[in-house]
C-alpha cells in the first residue's frame, strides 16, 4: 500500500521529517499491517474524536454505519467535554469518555497527566480503536488502547495502525472520508446523511425562554455570525446591512443572533439591536436548546461553523457564508437544501489559517450583503421558507 499524504500548507515544512520517520516505522512495525481483522472478535469499539462541535455532528453518519455493521458491539466515543451534549443527541453510542487534550484545545486542556492516565487505564482494552482525523498523536493513542487500530496516516505515523485508509488528494467531503475508514474493511455504508435526535423537553424549554416568538406564525431567521476561527467571520457591517434589507421588505419577521456566551458582547457591540425585530440570544440557551432552535427556525444564515452542520442534520434550508480558509468541497453542508457562497480570489486560498494572511479580508469582503439578500429572496419566492 502506498501512503498518500494530505496536501496541507501547515504540513509542508515538516513533510521531509514525517516521511523519514514513516519510512523507518514501516520497516520496524511491518508486522502491524499483517494482522488480520476478524469481525466476530469485535465486542468493544473506541472512536477517537477530540475536536469540536461541528466535527462531532459530522461524525453522526459514521457512528450510524458503525453500529449497523457491529450491532452487538459496545461503542465508546472519546471526546472533549464541550462535545458531550452533541453525542447525547446521536443514538448509536453506548458510552462516552471525556478527555480534554492540550492539542485542539479551546482553553479547556486538562494537561498531559490525564492523557497518560487514560492510556494506562485503557491499554489494549478495546478490540477495535478508530481515529478519523489522521492526527499522529491520535494514531499513537489508538495503537495503544486498541487490539486492532484503524485510521489515516496522511499526516504521519500511519505505520502504527493495523489498517490504514488512503487519503485521496481529490475533492471529497469529510463525511465520505469518515466512511472510507469502514469501506477499507469492505463494510457496507449508506448515503451518509447526518443525524441528530434532540429530546422534546429541549424544544419546550426553548419556547419558554423565547416566549416572544410564535414559531407557528412568525418568520424566524437565525443568524450565526461568529466562528471559533475569526478568519471565518463575515463583516459585522455586512450583517447590519443584511438586516436592513430583510426588514425593509419583511415587516413580520424576527431575526435572532445566536452563538456562545463568549459571543454575546461582540454581537451587542457590533450589531444594531435598536430594531424591535432583532434580538441577541447568544449564550442564552443550552447547546441542546440551540440545536432545537436551529431546527425550528425558518432559515439559518451562518458562517462556516457547527450551526451549518446541525441545520444539515435536520434537513432544513440554509444560507452558508464561507471564507477561503478551507476547501468548500470538504466542509460544505452535506445536503441539497442549501445556498453557499465562497470567494476564492485571494491568492492564499485555502489559507488554513487562524490569522488573515492578506492585507484585507478579501474572501469575506467580496461576499456582499446584497448577494445574501438575493439568496434569501429566492428561498422566500420559491416558498422554501
Amino acid at each position: 500500500m502506498k501512503r498518500i499524504y494530505k496536501n496541507s500548507k501547515n504540513l509542508e515544512k515538516y513533510m521531509g521529517i514525517i516521511k523519514i520517520i514513516d519510512c523507518m516505522g514501516d520497516t520496524i512495525f511491518f508486522y502491524k499491517k499483517r494482522k488480520k481483522f476478524n469481525k466476530e472478535n469485535i465486542k468493544k469499539i473506541l472512536v477517537v474524536r477530540l475536536d469540536h462541535i461541528g466535527d462531532m455532528v459530522l461524525l453522526s453518519s459514521f457512528l450510524r454505519n458503525l453500529k449497523n455493521n457491529f450491532p452487538n458491539s459496545e461503542i465508546t466515543v472519546l471526546c472533549r467535554k464541550m462535545t458531550n451534549d452533541v453525542l447525547e443527541c446521536i443514538p448509536y453510542i453506548d458510552t462516552i469518555q471525556i478527555l480534554n487534550t492540550s492539542w485542539l484545545s479551546r482553553n479547556d486542556s486538562e494537561g498531559w497527566k490525564n492523557i497518560l492516565r487514560f492510556l494506562i487505564k485503557h491499554y489494549k482494552k478495546y478490540d477495535l480503536a478508530i481515529d478519523l482525523r489522521g492526527n499522529p498523536i491520535h494514531n499513537i493513542m489508538v495503537s495503544l488502547v486498541g487490539k486492532y487500530s484503524m485510521g489515516y496516516g496522511c499526516k504521519g505515523l500511519g505505520f502504527l495502525l493495523n489498517k490504514e485508509a488512503i487519503w485521496e488528494n481529490k475533492p471529497k467531503h469529510i463525511v465520505e472520508r469518515n466512511l472510507d475508514v469502514l469501506r477499507i474493511l469492505n463494510l457496507p455504508v449508506d448515503n451518509g446523511k447526518l443525524e441528530l435526535k434532540v429530546d422534546k423537553k429541549y424544544y419546550e424549554s426553548l419556547k419558554n425562554k423565547l416566549d416572544f416568538i410564535n414559531f407557528d406564525k412568525d418568520l424566524v431567521i437565525l443568524c450565526h455570525p461568529i466562528s471559533g476561527n475569526k478568519c471565518k467571520n463575515w463583516l459585522f457591517s455586512y450583517w447590519n446591512k443584511l438586516n436592513n434589507l430583510i426588514i425593509k421588505e419583511n415587516k413580520n419577521i424576527i431575526i435572532l443572533y445566536g452563538g456562545s456566551k463568549n459571543d454575546y458582547d461582540d454581537i451587542s457591540k457590533n450589531i444594531n439591536m435598536h430594531n424591535k425585530n432583532i434580538f441577541n440570544i447568544a449564550g442564552k440557551l443550552s447547546l441542546k436548546e440551540y440545536f432545537a432552535l436551529i431546527d425550528l427556525c425558518d432559515l439559518l444564515i451562518s458562517v462556516d461553523t457547527f450551526a451549518i452542520h446541525v441545520r444539515t442534520a435536520f434537513n432544513k434550508p440554509l444560507i452558508g457564508i464561507y471564507s477561503g480558509t478551507n476547501y468548500l468541497y470538504e466542509w460544505e453542508p452535506y445536503i441539497e437544501k442549501k445556498i453557499i457562497f465562497q470567494d476564492k480570489s485571494c491568492h492564499f486560498y485555502p489559507c488554513e489559517s487562524f490569522e488573515c494572511l492578506a492585507d484585507k479580508h478579501i474572501c469575506m469582503e467580496n461576499i456582499k450583503p446584497e448577494t445574501i439578500f438575493k439568496a434569501f429572496k429566492k428561498l422566500r419566492d420559491n416558498h422554501e421558507i
